[in-house]
């Protein structure tokens, strides 16, 4: 709402609704004060606050609540404080989110290496990734990253060439390792259920896809 109540109803079976339980939710329910913004997928949900905290709770399959655990939150857990932005994929796989001065964490599946870690290994603590960052995007097998002097990075699956450097369309195709692709970079999107497709804006407002 506009005075920064966050409202909730529907599926529970992870704990997504926060509420302590695992029990659907058929009446929109209050849940938490001194939101600016929030993310849900189908099981699990995160929000920030307007003091710059960032809570979470639901599937923790992957580590991708950042506790060190794979065990459900069904709870908003306190995660982390001078928090800009948060970005999760269509499966609530991964977790990012970026700090005001521009670091950015991540923590969840990496079975394509999109933790950007040189592995494939889960990780399940929020992990410093980068600095000088102004935006992220992500979905389930990709991340993308701008920094402040406009540089456009990605890692994680590249079997349709959705990183953009020219290579792929194998399978078993992957960037472990987050890799510059273009600079000039005003903005970048990828498919939110997949990363199959990458767009990116330049400054001066031209559209590239891949």
């Amino acid at each position: 709402t506009d005075d920064g109540r966050l409202f909730g109803c529907g599926w529970n079976n992870n704990g997504q609704q926060g509420d302590g339980t695992t029990n659907n939710v058929l009446s929109f329910t209050q849940r938490a004060t001194n939101v600016k913004k929030f993310v849900c997928c189908s099981l699990g949900t995160w929000y920030i606050t307007n003091d710059d905290k960032l809570f979470g709770c639901g599937d923790n399959g992957y580590g991708q609540q950042g506790d060190g655990t794979y065990d459900n939150v069904a709870t908003f857990t306190e995660r982390a404080t001078n928090v800009k932005d948060v970005v999760i994929d269509f499966y609530n796989a991964v977790t990012w989110y970026l700090t005001n001065d521009g670091i950015l964490f991540g923590c969840g599946s990496n079975d394509y290496g999109q933790q950007g870690d040189g592995t494939t290994n889960e990780v399940t603590n929020f992990t410093q990734r980068a600095t000088n960052v102004k935006q992220v995007a992500c979905s389930n097998m990709t991340t993308f990253y701008v920094t402040n002097d406009d540089k456009l990075y990605g890692c994680g699956d590249n079997r349709y060439g959705e990183i953009g450097d020219g290579t792929g369309g194998n399978d078993g195709n992957k960037i472990t390792t987050f890799k510059e692709i273009a600079s000039n970079v005003k903005r970048v999107v990828c498919d939110y259920y997949e990363g199959y497709t990458t767009w990116y804006i330049t400054n001066d407002d031209k559209l590239y896809g891949c």
